[in-house]
């Protein structure tokens, strides 16, 4: 009688053998390790390629997440690593490693759906916290400082930039992302304070989250044998760091005019950005459903404010200092009347002709308010940077005196 069963059991044995198992894959196959080759490789494709526009292709379907300013970081770097076949680790918020041999996405056969679970799964894992985990101070030189390469600032802050290029006069082209995740990526042209940036209470940096940084390559992260922080940042102090980076970097020195004109850019770009994070608040405290202490923490904009402010200071101290005694030179003259119209001027948009709205930075900050910079700059110590304050204490106007919002 127990004949049947040994057979029965020989017949399954053998399907089971004779069956194919499940085939298991990484997410991608990696035929190249990062080296300094590929590291120069991914410095050329961040400057040559990556900008506000194409860091979210939508014609890749893998490109499609959304970003903050940690993700930017992580995101480019598996991007990179995929479409060149590298292989890539990163630490989680679990202290566990994510890499691209991970095996928890064999059910999805095709590739580029994979690589877009990975990424999804990538991005939830990781944070500020862990980007300073795989990621080392560099040495102060162009050589190391440059296009790849991002700019972390300390815990309170928690802000990343990613570097794009330096400038021959050492001032960085840097793009962001903001808090909470989303498709906006924004340019920045000049570096930050050391007071915005770094707001500890210490002289120097710590070394354990500020500070210029490169993301460690596989081995070094499998290995946990970190290449060590270079001692060049942590000797620098905060008041003067950005100013010391920005003159050890530099090839060329930067005109009078050149400065002020990027730093006016800069204000016209920083308070567009500000618009757009304010609606998103607004938007959010007018939708019906409750915002959590840390979204409406998140939706407010404190250091951004505070950079601003001091942009502001500096750039009508230097108007000044330009202005002061002396006829203006054919270079500096239209730098110092671009200058008047971003920081005094007060001529309400309508006024304007044609040709001279093409030098005035025009911000709407509501649905059918539009203002040039000079007016929103001369109110900007009464703009509150809470979320929960209404769109008018936003920008500092009387609430009084209009809606422009509707209900």
């Amino acid at each position: 009688m127990r004949r049947p069963c040994s057979l029965i059991a020989a017949i399954a044995i053998a399907i089971t053998v004779a069956w194919p198992a499940p085939a298991r894959s990484a997410v991608w196959e990696a035929r190249e390790s990062w080296s300094e080759a590929w590291e120069d490789r991914f410095a050329a494709w961040v400057r040559d390629t990556v900008t506000p526009e194409t860091v979210l292709d939508p014609a890749r379907p893998y490109y499609e997440q959304k970003l903050d300013c940690a993700d930017l970081i992580y995101f480019l770097r598996a991007v990179f690593s995929y479409e060149n076949r590298l292989d890539f680790a990163a630490t989680g918020g679990d202290g566990l490693l994510l890499t691209h041999e991970t095996r928890a996405f064999d059910s999805i056969s095709d590739e580029g759906t994979r690589v877009k679970e990975f990424l999804r799964r990538l991005l939830l894992a990781t944070n500020t916290t862990t980007l300073a985990r795989d990621s080392v101070l560099v040495p102060i030189d162009r050589r190391s400082i440059r296009s790849g390469a991002f700019l972390a600032t300390d815990s309170a802050i928690n802000h990343v930039w990613l570097v794009r290029d330096i400038s021959p006069s050492g001032i960085p082209d840097l793009l962001s992302a903001t808090e909470p995740a989303s498709e906006m990526i924004y340019p920045a042209y000049s570096f930050p304070t050391g007071a915005s940036a770094f707001s500890r209470s210490g002289a120097f940096l710590s070394g354990a989250r500020g500070g210029f940084r490169r993301y460690l390559r596989p081995q070094e992260i499998r290995l946990r044998a970190r290449a060590a922080n270079a001692p060049d940042q942590l000797a620098v102090p905060i008041a003067t760091f950005f100013e010391t980076v920005r003159d050890r970097l530099a090839e060329a020195a930067e005109t009078d005019e050149q400065r002020h004109e990027r730093r006016l850019d800069e204000l016209c770009l920083q308070m567009r950005i500000r618009t757009n994070l304010v609606t998103e608040a607004v938007l959010a405290t007018r939708s019906g459903r409750p915002a959590s202490r840390a979204e409406l923490d998140s939706l407010s904009t404190p250091a951004r404010d505070s950079r601003i402010r001091s942009l502001i200071q500096e750039l009508r101290a230097e108007h000044r200092r330009l202005a002061r005694g002396r006829a203006p030179s054919p270079a500096l003259a239209p730098v110092l009347e671009k200058s008047r119209l971003y920081l005094f001027d007060s001529v309400p948009a309508p006024a304007y002709s044609e040709a001279e709205l093409r030098n005035v930075c025009l911000v709407q900050w509501a649905e059918n308010r539009v203002e040039p910079l000079a007016p929103l700059v001369q109110r900007f110590d009464l703009a509150s940077p809470d979320a929960r304050a209404s769109l008018e204490e936003r920008w500092g106007e009387p609430a009084a005196l209009f809606r422009y919002w509707p209900d």
